[in-house]
């Protein structure tokens, strides 16, 4: 489904609950099924349109974040073995970086291939090698 499609289509479900919707980009492409309800008029829906896009364009940019965060989530653990302090800091930015990554893109842009525009990530930092906590060689 075209991003364009589918902000259409919850602006759609959000303004008739549980009526089956069908629609493709435009207006005109609108089909309420079994309903006697009248069609809202175009403006409603451009006026929405806004709030939608950026929900979605969000959502983009949390699916991104998670995708980048949750490979890490062990070098979050308390008693992950760092070989040093620096290490571990580094890594606890990095993560602490993506997960405000929202705040600093409140309103993250798309193209047409949903592709974010113009985040930054942060850098992820080297990856530690475990210091053997056994006396054991890695």
């Amino acid at each position: 489904m075209s991003y364009k499609r589918l902000v259409l289509y919850n602006i759609l479900a959000d303004l008739y609950p549980g009526v089956p919707i069908a629609c493709g980009t435009t207006y005109q492409s609108i089909i309420l099924y079994n309903t006697p309800l009248p069609l809202v008029p175009e403006q409603t829906i451009i006026d929405a349109y806004p709030s939608y896009t950026q929900a979605y364009n969000l959502s983009i940019l949390r699916r991104e974040r998670q995708l980048r965060l949750a490979p890490t989530d062990f070098y979050g653990l308390s008693d992950y073995p760092f070989p040093d302090a620096e290490t571990k800091q580094a890594w606890m930015t990095y993560r602490q970086a993506l997960r405000t990554i929202t705040d600093t893109y409140p309103n993250p842009e798309t193209d047409a291939d949903d592709n974010l525009i113009g985040v930054v990530w942060p850098g992820v930092p080297p990856r530690p090698l475990r210091k053997p906590n056994d006396g054991s060689k890695l």
